[in-house]
């Protein structure tokens, strides 16, 4: 199982403020790398209610307001266009760990590490392949 340092954020405010994750994570794979880390920047996006009100807003105004029912529900046509909204705004990087370099580290000390030095400087440090 290879780890990865990752940084998933979502892209209407960057990963600013706090609006993102960084750390350590194991996979098997580069895919299943990129699955957990999809994964990550939607929960991202839809732990912040500014974002997630930004984009119910933005979902009403292109389906025109019309699906709004009366006792507050929504349809289906709308649930699809919110969570194509959600799918563009996903953002994240990640870089394989070097071994070599990490490997008397424990994943949690290294989730630690990563989120202490900045995704950027430690993958300068400790990883060799990135996305």
């Amino acid at each position: 199982m290879a780890r990865y340092a990752i940084y998933c954020y979502e892209q209407l405010y960057s990963g600013l403020h706090g609006m993102n994750v960084t750390g350590v994570i194991e996979a098997s794979s580069d895919k299943e790398a990129d699955e957990s880390c999809h994964q990550i920047s939607l929960e991202v996006i839809e732990s912040y209610e500014c974002i997630r009100q930004t984009f119910s807003d933005e979902a009403l105004e292109t389906l025109q307001g019309r699906y709004y029912a009366e006792d507050g529900w929504f349809d289906d046509e709308f649930y699809s266009a919110l969570q194509e909204l959600y799918e563009e705004d996903v953002a994240y990087e990640w870089a394989l760990i070097d071994e070599e370099l990490a490997g008397n580290y424990s994943t949690k000390e290294l989730d630690s590490m990563v989120y202490n030095m900045g995704y950027e400087d430690f993958v300068e440090a400790y990883c060799s392949h990135t996305r």
